[in-house]
């Protein structure tokens, strides 16, 4: 039986190489940015044409961070277990690939 300094650490990334969490992700960050727009907006209509605008890099960011950490996912998974990262520096690239990738699209 491995003790816990030599138990292999898992991987805490989720699968953003399915298509089920890219969906629902997604649907929850389109979700967010219609409400915001709505609530911002002096009108409905306004607020659709601000959700509309502001869905172009948005879209953009979220596609490229789901496809980024489905790599990144990948990359960990394949590695040798002497190479393995800590679940939180994996939390911590959950959090700085897609602020980075927004970043760059953002620029």
């Amino acid at each position: 039986m491995p003790t816990p300094s030599s138990a292999p650490a898992h991987t805490v990334i989720p699968d953003c190489c399915n298509v089920g969490v890219m969906f629902r992700s997604l649907l929850v960050v389109n979700a967010a940015i219609v409400c915001g727009s709505l609530l911002q907006a002096p009108g409905w209509k306004a607020g659709l044409l601000e959700f509309v605008d502001a869905s172009m890099v948005v879209e953009l960011a979220s596609l490229w961070s789901l496809f980024a950490l489905c790599l990144t996912r990948r990359g960990l998974q394949s590695a040798r277990p002497a190479r393995s990262v800590p679940p939180a520096a994996q939390r911590l690239l959950c959090g700085l690939i897609p602020a980075a990738v927004t970043g760059a699209v953002v620029h």
